[in-house]
């Protein structure tokens, strides 16, 4: 899995989520906005907003109290938002808005031990054909008894789509 940085995650359709809802926090209605978490490490930087799978919705009241108000302290400002965050997921999920994506998953296991699988490659690449070879038959069986497990426990959680 490669480690370097990524460009924050943009997606309208995620942000217009927001829109006809309540505010999380104080449940107004009529001016909820996605509010971007301020927090670094959610992607926020000098003139860069936070990525945009890290928004609350809430009201142009609290998101202003959040963004620009003297009323929090650093550490309660970070929770404020997690909270928030938290909630706005839980209401999406609720609403049925969100939903998880079994095969996105299985693909994402599958590239994860493809890459382990490389790296093991990359180490075995000095030994003789004879080693290397029955060491991959064991690698292959192996990942295909890990894929297979974590399908059968997919499926235990209400089947595949």
């Amino acid at each position: 899995m490669s480690l370097k940085k990524q460009p924050n995650y943009r997606n309208r359709k995620l942000l217009d989520l927001a829109r006809d809802m309540n505010c999380v926090n104080c449940g107004s209605f009529g001016t909820t906005v996605p509010a971007h978490s301020n927090l670094s490490e959610h992607g926020k930087g000098m003139g860069l907003k936070a990525h945009d799978s890290m928004v609350a919705w809430l009201c142009m009241g609290c998101h202003s109290e959040y963004d620009q108000g003297k009323g929090f302290t650093k550490e309660e400002k970070r929770d404020f938002i997690l909270t928030m965050i938290c909630r706005t997921y839980q209401k999406m999920f609720a609403l049925g808005m969100l939903s998880v994506n079994k095969e996105a998953i299985i693909e994402h296991q599958a590239e994860d031990r493809g890459d382990d699988l490389v790296a093991k490659l990359e180490a075995y690449a000095d030994q003789d054909d004879y080693v290397v070879t029955r060491s991959l038959l064991r690698m292959a069986s192996k990942e295909i008894t890990e894929l297979r497990d974590a399908l059968k426990e997919l499926e235990s959680y209400g089947g595949t789509d």
